[in-house]
């Protein structure tokens, strides 16, 4: 009976504790202020926590500023001795005239002066000093292009009034334009490169390498880059990718004969019946093809369409205007991704995006670009988490003001509501406001729990 009565005792003890301690806790005076002062402290706890992060966050952040001005000035002095070495290569004659595939080896502006002092040469890169009194030396971009190549005047004159207009040599995002500089007797391969490399070692330099395959419709770019920050025996290459001519050019005349299709039945005009009859039959067949085919067999069927004479000058345009665009988005990334890494400078092709004409096919290798190459800085601690957020909501609104397309932009506002764990005060209340506005109308995921 006595052992029964423990355990009973026991029980009732576990039972009736908790009931007690509760009572206790939110039902007296005292227990409530126990329970009042208990989550103050935890309160203070987590503030004091959080402050200490953030003041180690910010710490850190200048350290990594500190070091990276250091990194900058110790890679010009690396670049400027590497040029000093290279100009040696001048007094070589037969090397400029018979390997440098440039044009004018001799006059071309090098982006270096060279300075004499207590009886020794010496090379100095030249730079551009901006607000801050930082010194930048700016990227050098070159087309490994011909002017008799196919195309390749209309390239190199986008490309170049892309550059200048928005890229300015003098300016914070400074870049060199090299466009058209290829020799037309100098071929255009790997060998030439590392030519180019021995002649313009140390010089921030992108040399983009357009290779026609497939009978010239297919083009792969190869690009090569040096004296970016890094001290490099030889060029680095690397393949950025390829765009088809042909299948651009089949993609526009679709989208031309959609266009030309609904004018002939808005304005009820008469035209040239065969004209007419031809354009809206073939849009019927398409239109009708494009709901029951996969793309892969939807694009076979634009193989065998017929061009138009009508719209053949549309369609070259707007093809030219899109490979432009391929080459233009492919520096402006590059630029930013060395203005950003050396200097700290906050990218600028996401400001421009809506300006380049057929951006559209871009955007997904824009958008991955510029959130591995914030989130690999954030973590260096070159750009902060404020700007980084910044930098992806205006890049996520830009690419919807382009294409409504969500899957393109959900992961950039996704990321943006995780930076804003780390931001308070003003910054934090306007992102917040403008991930709300972004959200109108759109289906997308919650994305303000945190407001």
């Amino acid at each position: 009976m006595s052992t029964a009565g423990f355990f009973l005792g026991g029980m009732l003890g576990r039972i009736a504790g908790p009931i007690a301690q509760d009572w206790f806790r939110y039902e007296t005076k005292l227990g409530r202020k126990i329970a009042f002062r208990e989550e103050e402290a935890k309160k203070r706890m987590a503030l004091f926590e959080l402050d200490n992060k953030k003041e180690l966050s910010q710490i850190d952040h200048e350290k990594k500023m500190a070091q990276l001005e250091k990194q900058s000035v110790d890679a010009r002095k690396r670049a400027e001795e590497q040029m000093l070495l290279s100009r040696q290569d001048w007094q070589q004659k037969i090397f400029w005239e018979k390997c440098f595939p440039l044009r004018n080896p001799y006059e071309m502006p090098l982006g270096y002066k060279p300075l004499f002092k207590e009886g020794s040469d010496r090379i100095v890169l030249n730079t551009v000093s901006i607000a801050n009194n930082k010194e930048i030396v700016p990227l050098r971009v070159i087309t490994a292009v011909k002017e008799t190549s196919s195309g390749a005047a209309t390239f190199n004159a986008e490309l170049s009034m892309f550059i200048v207009n928005h890229f300015a040599a003098n300016g914070i995002h400074a870049v060199i334009s090299d466009i058209g500089s290829w020799r037309d007797d100098a071929p255009i391969n790997d060998a030439s490169i590392n030519y180019l490399f021995q002649g313009a070692k140390g010089q921030p330099t992108l040399v983009i390498m357009p290779l026609y395959t497939n009978g010239g419709n297919t083009v792969r770019l190869k690009v090569w880059s040096w004296g970016l920050g890094e001290d490099l025996p030889y060029p680095k290459g690397f393949d950025y990718g390829w765009y088809n001519i042909k299948a651009i050019q089949r993609k526009v005349l679709y989208s031309e004969i959609k266009e030309f299709a609904r004018v002939i039945r808005e304005s009820k005009m008469i035209m040239p019946s065969t004209f007419e009859r031809d354009v809206v039959k073939k849009l019927d067949i398409l239109t009708q093809s494009e709901q029951t085919l996969s793309n892969d067999d939807f694009d076979r069927l634009l193989t065998v369409l017929d061009v138009p004479t009508e719209i053949n000058d549309a369609v070259e345009r707007q093809t030219n205007e899109i490979i432009s665009t391929i080459f233009s988005c492919l520096t402006g990334m590059c630029a930013d991704g060395y203005h950003l890494t050396q200097y700290g400078t906050l990218p600028l092709l996401p400001h421009l995006m809506n300006t380049l004409p057929g951006v559209s096919i871009m955007l997904p290798y824009i958008r991955d670009y510029y959130r591995a190459l914030i989130y690999s800085q954030i973590k260096e601690g070159v750009i902060s988490i404020a700007d980084a957020a910044n930098v992806e909501m205006l890049l996520a609104k830009e690419i919807k003001r382009i294409v409504d397309n969500s899957d393109l932009y959900e992961d950039l506002v996704s990321d943006v509501r995780k930076l804003n764990f780390s931001i308070e005060g003003d910054v934090h209340r306007a992102l917040v406001n403008d991930i709300r506005e972004f959200n109108k109308g759109i289906n997308l995921k919650q994305i303000t729990n945190n407001e």
